[in-house]
């Protein structure tokens, strides 16, 4: 199925029903299919040709939407741009990902206008809001006549950066209709459901993972331009949100919010809940399924390079806790050791993927695309340690670079970070590995406390030795804040990380 495709069909079923509402807009399938075929046309003519690159630069509005869905009938590749760069890494996506026309919210100008000179190749840049509308004028709401097939590429989404300078994650269209009909089906979607979209949609989890099989199903989809606790839930009470996804941060955040207890009632609409961008806690899942008893959780786990990947229906969500799921419908994974071998039940390995959700590869990069696809066969290399259980369940252990070797044992921060989460005070923590002399490197926790907890670091590192292995106990703790984070939520530890190893043999 082409993307465009996806948007014609619900608007031919469900016409009349909300196909994205935010910031004061709302737009019919009928009113979405049509501006999404304007824009289609004033690309084309903009940019003849297809497979020439235009990107956006914009929060969370229904005009993102018809932009995603019209480029993608133009033939046309689109980039999608973090809101949250700063100017340097904005030049260099935009650069590196060829970009010759940009559609920007007005309030990112003064962010891109002085880096005009530094980037040639970007042709043209269109402000939403009248400039848009200006440019929308005398294009046809037909169809485009573009010839389009399911393996050409449809769009751009850079990786969050967790391990190093974001990478631009090509895709096709056949690519992110798998993910779209995975999920849609995963999550259980109907045209009569309500979902908000709380995650940016410039990032994988909320353009293709949430927003794109709503469209898909016919649900309506509520586009939150900011998140917030507060705004979050007047957008659920307010619009009969009956879905969302959310990153664990987001959670924790909601959880925390001094008015959650308050606002409960008010989330009274909200079914389903799905989850993914990092692991998810045990202890949290165990806090938001008690605080929300009647919320259904859906477990997810994917990366940009690959779609949504595995799925925990609501059914397992307490007797699997821990497990991010089995493979979703229509898509092969396997776990396989460093040579290219599968591995047992039971037995980490690195999570591996191989089909049509798949992405065509980094783009400009292609030894890091030789490496991500390194066995050939088609089979994707995600990165991401873990085993299967007897019944086919999947339980993350950590990201491969982020494993600690310490004295020839290896360490896995996720399990020591699972055990500081079962403390009452903990909020958030990270744990990575720092060098010592003797160990070559040895655990380090950096910890955040709910508000009003007191603990100290010895606490901590008692509770670690009650409950794993000596050798895993953190040997220093630090109190913060805050955490360096994605766009999607994600704690970047390769910055944590990267002062202690400065001068050093980095494993960042």
């Amino acid at each position: 199925m082409l993307t465009g495709e996806m948007l014609a069909a619900s608007a031919r079923r469900h016409p009349d029903r909300l196909a994205a509402a935010g910031e004061g807009a709302r737009l019919s399938f009928r009113d979405l299919d049509r501006r999404a075929n304007r824009v289609a046309n004033a690309l084309r003519a903009a940019l003849p040709g297809k497979g020439r690159h235009a990107g956006i630069l914009s929060r969370n509005i229904p005009d993102y939407a018809a932009v995603h869905f019209g480029a993608a009938r133009s033939g046309h590749v689109l980039v999608h741009v973090s809101t949250r760069y700063a100017a340097k890494e904005l030049a260099y996506v935009l650069d590196n990902a060829d970009v010759e026309f940009l559609i920007v919210e007005p309030q990112f100008l003064v962010l891109l206008e002085p880096l005009r000179a530094s980037l040639p190749k970007l042709l043209s840049v269109v402000a939403l809001g009248p400039d848009f509308e200006r440019w929308l004028e005398g294009a046809s709401d037909a169809p485009p006549s573009a010839t389009l097939n399911e393996s050409q590429p449809v769009g751009m989404t850079y990786t969050g950066g967790t391990t190093g300078f974001p990478k631009g994650v090509l895709v096709s269209h056949a690519a992110r209709a798998l993910t779209a009909r995975s999920a849609a089906a995963e999550c259980r979607l109907d045209e009569r459901d309500i979902i908000c979209v709380a995650t940016p949609l410039f990032h994988v989890a909320g353009l293709y993972v949430l927003f794109q099989p709503a469209v898909l199903a016919g649900a309506g989809s509520v586009l939150l331009a900011q998140w917030s606790p507060e705004a979050f839930v007047a957008a659920v009470a307010a619009e009969g949100v009956t879905m969302s996804f959310l990153v664990p941060s987001q959670v924790n955040q909601l959880l925390r919010w001094p008015g959650f207890p308050a606002a409960k009632p008010r989330l009274k609409t909200l079914r389903r809940l799905s989850f993914a961008g990092a692991p998810m806690p045990d202890a949290l899942q165990r806090e938001l399924m008690a605080e929300l008893p009647s919320l259904e959780l859906i477990q997810n786990y994917g990366q940009s390079e690959t779609g949504s990947l595995t799925w925990l229906p609501v059914e397992e969500a307490r007797s699997k806790i821990g497990s991010v799921g089995r493979q979703g419908q229509g898509i092969v994974i396997d776990i396989f050791d460093p040579t290219g071998r599968p591995v047992g039940p039971g037995n980490v390995g690195e999570i591996v993927t191989r089909g049509a959700n798949t992405m065509l590869g980094y783009y400009k990069k292609p030894d890091e695309t030789r490496d991500f696809f390194k066995t050939g066969g088609g089979w994707g290399w995600t990165g991401d340690l873990g085993y299967r259980d007897a019944e086919g369940y999947v339980y993350l252990v950590d990201r491969s670079k982020d494993m600690i070797i310490s004295g020839g044992e290896n360490v896995f921060p996720k399990e020591i970070e699972n055990a500081i989460h079962d403390i009452p005070g903990v909020a958030e923590c990270a744990v990575f590995g720092v060098p010592h002399d003797d160990w070559g490197e040895v655990p380090k926790a950096y910890v955040v406390l709910k508000p009003g907890a007191r603990l100290s670091e010895d606490e901590i590192v008692a509770h670690c030795e009650r409950t794993l292995a000596r050798f895993k106990r953190p040997r220093a703790v630090a109190f913060v804040e805050d955490f360096p984070r994605t766009a999607i939520g994600k704690i970047q530890k390769n910055l944590l990380r990267e002062p202690y190893w400065r001068g050093r043999a980095k494993r960042i």
